[in-house]
Order: structure tokens, then sequence, then C-alpha cells
């Protein structure tokens, strides 16, 4: 699997821009079959930064994603950061549950 974030940090008269923009990217994003996560937030400590998280099923469908409308929105809402958006791309080996975990919300 294969996943993005990315951090935007906007001034504040553009925040409303940048958002409209990555809000229309989510359903039709979230409907690929590929798509596992595909998130946008604002941050509620630093109120102008935004992030957005996906994860794909495949390098196949993560790279027709970057070459989709939506993709080019994230990158027009990228040229309204105040500065230099952070970037990182992992990839992902596995998927297992985490027993631990699990048995604290059952």
């Amino acid at each position: 699997m294969y996943c993005l974030t990315i951090q935007i940090e906007t001034k504040p008269d553009k925040l409303r821009e940048a958002l409209e923009l990555l809000r229309y990217t989510i359903e039709p994003t979230q409907a690929h079959n590929d798509c596992e996560v595909y998130y946008v937030c604002q941050d509620i400590q630093k109120r102008n930064s935004i992030w957005i998280n996906e994860i794909w099923k495949s390098k196949q469908s993560f790279d027709r994603h970057l070459r989709s409308d939506e993709f080019r929105s994230i990158l027009t809402a990228m040229e309204l950061a105040t500065t230099k958006p952070e970037i990182k791309m992992y990839t992902i080996s596995s998927n297992e549950k985490m027993p631990p975990l699990e048995s604290v919300f059952n």
C-alpha cells in the first residue's frame, strides 16, 4: 500500500479557499475502490494548517490518482501555502490488526 501525507500551511485569508478546493476532492477520491483512506483535516492547534492523508492499495492506483483532477486540486491548494508544503510518502508492507488495542475497545 502507498501512503501520502501532505501538510499545507496557509495565510489566514487563504485558508477558506484552500479548504474549499480540497473539500471537492473528498467524495470522488474516496469513491475509488483502491482508496483505503482519504482525509482532509484542519489542525486544531495551528488553525491555518491543513493535513491530507491518503492510503492506496497499489502503486498503479496511486499513480492514477497523481494524474487525476482531484490531485490537481491538491496541487492548486498547495500553491496557496505560505511555506513549502511538507510531503511524505510511505510504503506499507502489511496491514495487521493489533490485538492489544482491540481488547481495549471491546
